[in-house]
């Protein structure tokens, strides 16, 4: 059974780099994360553990990246939409079977912006496909960005229009947690979202998922945006955060 509040990946690649740089920068996304050196030691993995997600090198020793898929889809085809390659390229005898089979697949070497926002992409399509309804504000489904700053929170609901000075505590690709002065407001309650990070600009309308009290004169509430934020512009914006720090420059390799 999947554990439905932290989602768990397996990184198969033999070039430690790459497997230590997934592991940083998916580990601080919020993502549970095991490591494999080949096809055959992630096919091992993938018989003993559930993953909501598989990356996987192409070429490597002793089971290459598209035989493990292959064999991996034998005993649970359940897996075929949640793999994706990363490889500097793509042998010409596999060409045909990549196209043919029409595989996901990210070019080395590459952004964290690009890792993560196909790992997001997919994933949030798998919690669709699996827990249609779930909320991913209030079930915790996705990485987030800790970060403290000012913002401009509106109430838009049909009786009136009120003004809250905010500050964040934390961003996702789909909402934001924000404290500011006054009562709790309601769940499903709308409102509109204005808030500045260095080059990221935000006004996003978005919808009251949860609130609580934290003093008698403040509040903290989660919102969700009625549309979400690349997380290559959240990443960007924060040069702070551990995920801008975890790409070393000009890494590659050959398979």
């Amino acid at each position: 059974m999947i554990n439905k509040d932290s989602k768990k990946i397996l990184v198969v690649d033999d070039d430690e780099a790459i497997r230590h740089l997934c592991d940083e920068v998916l580990s601080v996304a919020g993502y549970k994360v095991d490591l494999a050196i080949n096809g055959l030691a992630g096919l091992h993995m993938v018989k003993s553990e559930e993953y909501d997600l598989i990356i996987s090198d192409i070429s490597m020793p002793e089971l290459g990246g598209i035989d493990f898929y292959i064999s991996a889809l034998r005993d649970f085809p359940h897996l075929k939409d949640r793999f994706v390659f990363i490889t500097g390229y793509i042998p010409e005898d596999l060409h045909t079977i990549v196209n043919q089979m029409k595989l996901k697949y990210i070019l080395k070497p590459f952004r964290i912006a690009d890792l993560l926002n196909c790992v997001e992409n997919l994933m949030s399509k798998t919690l669709q496909e699996l827990y249609p309804g779930k909320d991913v504000m209030g079930k915790r489904l996705e990485g987030r960005f800790e970060i403290g700053a000012e913002c401009d929170l509106f109430e838009e609901d049909s009786l009136r229009h009120r003004y809250m000075a905010g500050k964040t505590f934390n961003i996702s690709r789909n909402g934001i947690s924000i404290s500011y002065e006054g009562e709790p407001l309601a769940p499903d309650t709308p409102v509109s979202v204005y808030l500045s990070i260095n080059s990221l600009n935000i006004h996003r309308g978005a919808k009251v998922i949860w609130s609580k009290p934290d003093s008698e004169a403040k509040s903290s509430s989660g919102l969700q945006f009625y549309e979400p934020i690349p997380v290559s512009s959240i990443v960007n914006a924060v040069p702070s955060a551990p995920l801008s720090q975890a790409q070393p420059k000009g890494l590659r390799k050959s398979g």
